[in-house]
C-alpha cells in the first residue's frame, strides 16, 4: 500500500494505521437532509497534517453521517490518496447494487458504518438486532465488515448468538461504549458495568473487533483517561489480535452535548490533546501488543 507521509517516529510504529478518521469538505459535498447534527469544516489537507504530527500513515475515513449515503466525498478522498487510506461507508442496503459495492470496494471501501438515527434504532434493540443482520448480508459477499456505534452497551450482552452467527466480521468503536469509573459515579470496577461481560466474550470468540477510540466519549478524566485501563487491559487479554486504534479525529460533540439544540446549526469539533492520550495508552501495553494493535491488526482487517 500507499502511505501517508510521517513527521515523527517515536510515538508509533511504521506502517500504523489510525482507523477512525471524518472528513468534511463542506464546500464541496451538501449536508443531507435528516441529519441529526451538523459539523464544521475538516478537510483532507487537515487531516494529512494531523497524521503527520503522530506518524501515522494509513487511516480510515469513517463517513460522515450528516453527509447521508452519497459516498462521493469518500470515494474522491481514497482516489485522492491511491491506496493510502481505507473507507468506511454508509449504505442504503435496500436499495443498493452489487454493482455499486462493488465499484465501492474498487474504491478502496473496507466495512460499513450503521446509521441507528436513520432507522430509529438507537432506543430498539429489535430494530438494531434487524439493520445489523440486513447490512451484514448485504456486505458480506465482498467480504467486508460492518462498524456499529451501540448506544446502550448493556445490549452486548444479548447479542453473542446473534453477533457469531453474523456471516461478516463486526466492529464496535468507541470501547463499546462501555465506560470509565470517572463517567460512573456508582460503579468501582468497570468491568461490572452492563455489557462488559458480553463484549469480552465476543472478543475471545474472534468475531468481534473493537476500536479504543475517542476515549472522551467514555472517560471524563482527559488527558490521560486514566480509568480506561482496565477496560484497555480486559480488551487484550480478551484477544489482543482484535483491538483496533482510533483517534476519532476530527472529534465531534458528544452526543450529550446536543440534546435540545437544532442539529442544523454548525458545531464546533472539540479540543483533544491526542498525542498525551497516545503516549498513556502505550505504556499499558507491551511492544508486541502495541504493535499489534497499530499495525498488524487493522491491515488484517482492512487491507
Amino acid at each position: 500500500m500507499a502511505r501517508l507521509p510521517r513527521d515523527r517516529e517515536d510515538l508509533v510504529p511504521p506502517d500504523s494505521w489510525d482507523t477512525h478518521h471524518h472528513i468534511f469538505e463542506l464546500d464541496k459535498y451538501s449536508l443531507a437532509e435528516g441529519r441529526h447534527f451538523t459539523p464544521s469544516i475538516a478537510t483532507r489537507e487537515e487531516l494529512v497534517a494531523f497524521q503527520k504530527s503522530l506518524g501515522f500513515e494509513h487511516t480510515c475515513i469513517a463517513h460522515g453521517l450528516p453527509l447521508g449515503y452519497d459516498l462521493s466525498s469518500l470515494t474522491d478522498v481514497l482516489s485522492h490518496f491511491n491506496g493510502a487510506m481505507r473507507g468506511i461507508g454508509v449504505i442504503n442496503h435496500e436499495t443498493i447494487t452489487d454493482a455499486k459495492l462493488q465499484e465501492l470496494d474498487k474504491a478502496g471501501v473496507r466495512s460499513v458504518r450503521l446509521d441507528f438515527f436513520r432507522y430509529e434504532a438507537n432506543e430498539s434493540f429489535d430494530k438494531a438486532l434487524e439493520l445489523i443482520k440486513a447490512v451484514a448480508n448485504r456486505v458480506a459477499p465482498f467480504g467486508w465488515s460492518i462498524q456499529v456505534q451501540l448506544k446502550h452497551a448493556e445490549w452486548w450482552d444479548r447479542l453473542y448468538d446473534h453477533v457469531t452467527s453474523l456471516p461478516c466480521p463486526i466492529v464496535s468503536d468507541h470501547f463499546a461504549f462501555l465506560r470509565g469509573v470517572s463517567w460512573h459515579a456508582d460503579i468501582n470496577d468497570p468491568l461490572t458495568q452492563p455489557g462488559a461481560s458480553g463484549i469480552l466474550k465476543l472478543l475471545r470468540s474472534g468475531k468481534l473487533w473493537i476500536k479504543v477510540s475517542a476515549p472522551y466519549r467514555v472517560s471524563r478524566s482527559p488527558p490521560e483517561y486514566a480509568d480506561l485501563q482496565p477496560l484497555v487491559r480486559a480488551f487484550l487479554q480478551a484477544n489482543p489480535d482484535r483491538v483496533l486504534y482510533g483517534s476519532d479525529w476530527p472529534h465531534t460533540q458528544l452526543w450529550e452535548n446536543r440534546i435540545g439544540k437544532d442539529p442544523t446549526v454548525t458545531e464546533p469539533f472539540m479540543e483533544i490533546d491526542n498525542e498525551t492520550w497516545l503516549k498513556t495508552l502505550k505504556t499499558w501495553m507491551s511492544a508486541e501488543e502495541w504493535h499489534k494493535m497499530m499495525v498488524d491488526s487493522p491491515k488484517a482487517l482492512y487491507v
